[in-house]
Order: structure tokens, then sequence, then C-alpha cells
């Protein structure tokens, strides 16, 4: 995998999922946060956050996630982070994030 990209898909609904592919780490991360952000504008209700194709997150990245849920709660918007690879999942659990947003 290699630099991180965002893929959106956008329902009739308004269910917004943003696809994250490649590194979810460092300074990719932090730079990712403000396009993350933007795409809070598209949802309605709700938004999730598709890992399977990330296999590692660090600290700046669970900090971006958090970040990313604290602002899309203020919007009235519901954030799960969905299908996360087992190392990534663990690195939530283990941080006790999947208790400010589900993590399924």
């Amino acid at each position: 995998m290699g630099k991180l990209t965002i893929n959106v898909d956008r329902s009739a609904d308004g269910l917004v999922a943003l696809r994250l592919k490649g590194l979810f780490e460092g300074l990719d991360a932090i730079e990712a946060a403000p396009l993350l952000e933007k795409h809070l504008e598209l949802a309605r209700g709700a938004l999730a956050v598709v890992l399977s194709e990330i296999e590692y997150i660090d600290s700046a990245a669970v900090g971006v996630l958090i970040e990313l849920a604290r602002k899309a709660a203020a919007k009235g918007l519901r954030m799960r982070v969905v299908d996360a690879q087992p190392a990534v999942r663990k690195v939530l659990e283990v941080t006790k994030v999947d208790r400010i947003f589900p993590v399924e």
C-alpha cells in the first residue's frame, strides 16, 4: 500500500461512506483530516469510515478519527468505523475510542 487515498460513496438516503486506502499514519493522517471533514457537509444522519484497506493506524490517525467523530456529532451525525482489519480494530479497542464511536 502507499499514500492514503479517500474515496467517497454517497447513498440516496444521505449516508456518506469514506473509504480509506493506503497508509493512515503520521503526516498523511493529519493532512487527510480537512479532506475527511469536508465530506461531513454531504452527510445526512450517518457517516461511515471504511477501513477495510487500512492495515495499520497510528496515534495521529486515531486523533483524526476522534476529531472527525466530534465534528460529526456537532452536526448531528452518527459516525462509525466499519470493516476494520483485525490489527486496526485492536488499536481502536486498546485506545478505547470504540467508546466514542462504534467500531463494526
